[in-house]
């Protein structure tokens, strides 16, 4: 940090170091001496940046559902990439300029990488458990870049049932299984999607 040697040694080829905040830069300088006396000096220069992936899901839920949609098998998703790069001068840079490389479960998606592309979207999940999705950040100088992957989870469309109360309405507190008792003649149920694709409805 105040241009002090920190690590010296013979045949010492790795180092750890640690960078600021986001918009810190850190320099560090590296001296090479061979056997023979000629001295060699280089010097890297860390921008820190950081990005993160947010995704929504297609797919249908009740009105009341406190939770989020969640993908299922043939269902679309748009993943959002938001980006946290700040310039040397403290000003944080747009999503749209930075240059974006997206990758699905270790796949490159050429068409979808490149300039300004901070959203991915994916028409039709696959039938996987989850899907691995990547992706990698980076500054117009080539000096700020940032990765990050997320695991979305691929689950199996359900209905619920639920009964209809003449007198309170849908008992949405308690959802019916496979196998129930009936402990009137007659009842009355009222099924609720959860999880289907939008274009599949």
């Amino acid at each position: 940090g105040n241009g002090a040697p920190f690590k010296t040694g013979i045949g010492e080829r790795t180092v750890m170091v640690r960078v600021g905040a986001a918009g810190t830069e850190t320099r560090l300088r590296v001296s090479a001496r061979t056997s023979e006396g000629e001295t060699f000096l280089k010097e890297i220069v860390f921008m820190p940046a950081g990005v993160s992936l947010l995704w929504q899901a297609h797919t249908s839920v009740p009105p009341y559902y406190q939770g989020r949609a969640l993908p299922t098998a043939g269902s679309s998703i748009t993943i959002i990439a938001e980006p946290n790069f700040i310039d040397a001068k403290g000003k944080s840079l747009e999503a749209g300029s930075l240059v974006y490389e997206w990758s699905r479960n270790g796949n490159k998606l050429e068409d979808a990488s490149g300039y300004g592309k901070y959203s991915l979207e994916i028409p039709s999940m696959s039938s996987l458990s989850a899907e691995n999705i990547a992706v990698t950040a980076t500054d117009l100088s080539g000096m700020m870049v940032a990765e990050a992957t997320t695991y979305i989870p691929v689950l199996e469309p359900r209905l619920a049932l639920y009964e209809e109360d003449p007198l309170i309405g849908t008992r949405f507190e308690t959802a019916l299984m496979n196998a129930f008792n009936m402990l009137k003649e007659e009842v009355t149920l009222r099924g609720e999607p959860y999880f289907y694709a939008y274009e599949r409805m």
